[in-house]
């Protein structure tokens, strides 16, 4: 039996395609936004979550690691993660929740199954399913697998990509994908790398190929002291406005700071960032609108 690794199955979700949704996120990406929300979805293996708040200095997970990678100090407990194998041990003990690992390895029987519950919500309200990550599509078969299975089953089926991938990976899943949902982080080359890690020019020539072909919404993140930048959101705008109809919607997504406690679980640093205002979000989006574009503020 083919298996998955699984970040999160997230049910009733209702802003990652149309209708209501059950969104799966798999681990995995090639890009590191400085604001990325959910970096559990860094890595491809699993990551222990330490949530230091839930703790309540028991000891046990102590007692339990084979590697010796958890101690105590005045009761509180320190994760050495140098030598943590996330092997699972202590987070089978914990009864506080307090560890955990950010990865559930599934069959893909067992996932199917788990996105096909919900499907009386999808059948009413013009759902489906959507996967997303990370960057779902670095585990391209298995998604082309399942996507395929749910497509027999009449459920809409949606893939959140970055698009930083070969074009190969992408058109696997193209027989199968009703909907593709896209970030366009910045269009200047330097200040992409900057903020994410990596150039755009893939993702740019992946995301023209991808809208010649199938409906995408295109959600561009606003982070100040990152990527916003209003010459450059101008150059997005005059992008989306060149790439026709497939274009269903465009998104401008206010910042928020909901990940920082993930950061810290992690033992990663993280920002500060800050968000642009309303006013501010709203002049924007008029760049968008003159551009022919009607991007609505989320």
């Amino acid at each position: 039996m083919e298996t998955i690794s699984v970040l999160n199955i997230q049910h009733f979700s209702l802003n990652d395609g149309p209708g209501i949704r059950t969104t799966c996120f798999l681990p995995g990406c090639n890009l590191r936004c400085r604001w990325c929300h959910n970096p559990e979805s860094f890595a491809c293996n699993a990551n222990l979550r330490y949530w230091e708040q839930k703790c309540i200095g028991c000891g046990r997970c102590i007692g339990v690691c084979p590697h010796m990678a958890l101690s105590t100090n005045d009761g509180t407990i320190r994760l050495d993660r140098e030598q943590c194998r996330v092997c699972g041990q202590c987070t089978s003990v914990c009864p506080s929740g307090a560890l955990e690992s950010t990865v559930t390895v599934l069959g893909e029987d067992e996932l199917l199954r788990k996105l096909l519950r919900d499907r009386t919500l999808y059948d009413l309200s013009g759902g489906g399913v959507t996967f997303s990550g990370g960057e779902p599509l670095l585990h391209s078969k298995a998604v082309a697998r399942l996507a395929e299975q749910l497509s027999k089953e009449g459920i809409h089926v949606a893939v959140d990509t970055a698009a930083c991938i070969p074009w190969a990976s992408i058109a696997e899943c193209f027989p199968f994908a009703h909907l593709f949902l896209c970030d366009i982080k910045a269009m200047n080359a330097d200040l992409h790398k900057a903020c994410t890690g990596v150039d755009n020019r893939l993702i740019l020539e992946n995301i023209r190929r991808i809208t010649n072909e199938k409906p995408v919404w295109i959600r561009i993140p606003v982070v100040k002291g990152a990527n916003y930048n209003p010459e450059d959101m101008a150059q997005i705008a005059a992008f989306v406005a060149d790439m026709g109809d497939n274009i269903q919607k465009v998104e401008l997504l206010t910042y928020h700071d909901l990940g920082v406690g993930k950061y810290k679980a992690l033992g990663l640093p993280y920002g500060p960032f800050e968000a642009l205002g309303p006013n501010e979000m709203e002049e924007l989006a008029a760049v968008f609108r003159r551009c022919g574009v009607d991007a609505i503020i989320s």
